[in-house]
């Protein structure tokens, strides 16, 4: 399941997409389409490093996870 961040970042990129297709359709300015393009392509790399940054913190929860566990698990082995 996508997070209410990703959410956004989605709509944000659809908007700016659409925005970027008609205006582009309809002669808009250069610098406007231009502009656009911009932020698209921040969003996009952002959009990376959150995911990137998402990838790293499940793993460091799993660590954590596996980590507690077994020494949960050490503690109840009576051997």
């Amino acid at each position: 399941p996508c997070t209410r961040s990703q959410i956004n970042l989605i709509m944000l990129w659809s908007i700016l997409f659409f925005l970027k297709h008609h205006l582009g359709g309809a002669g808009a300015e250069p610098g406007d389409t231009e502009a656009l393009r911009l932020e698209l392509t921040e969003l996009q790399q952002k959009w990376d490093l959150l995911m990137e940054e998402n990838k790293d913190l499940r793993n460091r929860v799993r660590e954590n996870l596996i980590f507690f566990l077994n020494s949960r698990l050490c503690f109840l082995d009576p051997d």
